[in-house]
């Protein structure tokens, strides 16, 4: 029988928030002291906080734009973590 993940996140669609302009939302693989994993991802630069919003608004509404299969995020980058579906109107 196959392994068990026991990580709360593992397969979800998550918004991973960085300290710079960076934002990723992809499927939640994994982390580790060093690095968000996630598959799938939409990776974009979004300063404005408010192009942020809407983004994650209509990604959560009509779904990802996967443009990378994987990305490892640095954690000491990483200023969040949130499943998508918190963004839904």
């Amino acid at each position: 029988m196959g392994k068990n993940c026991n990580l709360p996140l593992h397969g979800m669609t998550v918004v991973v928030e960085t300290v710079g302009p960076t934002v990723y939302i992809g499927r939640y693989h994994s982390e580790n002291d060093e690095e968000v994993i996630l598959m799938d991802a939409d990776v974009r630069e979004l300063a404005e906080p408010s192009a942020r919003s809407e983004h994650f608004a209509r990604s959560a509404k009509y779904g990802v734009f996967k443009n990378t299969d994987t990305v490892r995020v640095p954690k000491d980058g990483v200023s969040s973590v949130r499943r998508l579906i918190e963004y839904a109107a």
